[in-house]
């Protein structure tokens, strides 16, 4: 699995003409009272340049130790690329050729980070392929499932209000800054889908309402492999501790 290397600058770019038109600014779009967006702010720098030089810090700083650092919700061990790639400040294409060149010593470290980047390339391949997987069981047999209706408890898992700790810190995070680290994902959606037997559909709704990083082929993609329902899912007894 390859990508072919990222096409050159171009040498020259026709000039945009000045078009009179209002400051973005202008149009108060920002919320005030209450601030719910002051946690995405203080947490992401938007744009190719935020993308940059995210990707210049993962390499440089957190690369090495990512295979084991990874799975570990309290370090910095995760690239955080995923906003960035979604909305195309980045490209798979650039990413993988940046680890390639970057990652030195036995490549192990590059490898493991580059076989998550193929993961999300095959989300997208599952959707484009088979777009009913938005909203149905990519395994038939889960469609008789007895799934439970609560909306308390729904609003105890969105609000983080579980009384599971790690559940609920994620969750919280989750409504601050718009991520949640990869681990505690899984760990957040098996309890929705293992503990409280609520649909899946339900927390990926909730998911692309809040995740900076919203990428639809993903999101369905990973929580059908969840629940186990999904294409070379976890299996359906496996419950994240």
């Amino acid at each position: 699995f390859s990508f072919d290397a990222p096409l050159a600058a171009p040498r020259k770019l026709a000039r945009v003409k000045d078009i009179a038109t209002d400051h973005l600014d202008d149009w108060a779009l920002r919320p005030s009272k209450p601030d719910w967006a002051a946690g995405l702010r203080e947490t992401w720098e938007p744009g190719e340049a935020g993308a940059q030089a995210r990707l210049a810090d993962f390499v440089d700083e957190a690369m090495a130790a990512y295979p084991k650092a990874r799975d570990m919700p309290d370090r910095e061990g995760t690239s955080r690329l995923s906003p960035h790639l979604h909305s195309g400040d980045l490209s798979p294409r650039r990413v993988w050729h940046v680890v390639r060149n970057a990652q030195g010593g036995d490549g192990r470290a590059g490898e493991a980070f580059l076989r998550e980047v193929a993961w999300r390339d095959f989300a997208c391949h599952l959707l484009y392929h088979w777009p009913q997987i938005e909203t149905e069981n990519w395994k038939r047999e889960f469609d008789a499932f007895p799934w439970m209706r609560d909306a308390g408890a729904f609003d105890a898992w969105r609000s983080g209000r579980t009384g599971y700790p790690v559940v609920d810190a994620g969750m919280r995070q989750l409504w601050q800054t718009g991520w949640m680290h990869n681990r505690v994902r899984m760990i957040a959606a098996s309890f929705l889908i293992k503990h409280l037997m609520i649909d899946w559909r339900e927390g990926a709704r909730w998911f692309e309402d809040t995740l900076v990083d919203a990428d639809l082929a993903v999101n369905r993609a990973s929580w059908q492999w969840v629940a186990g329902s999904g294409a070379d899912a976890s299996p359906y007894f496996r419950i994240f501790n």
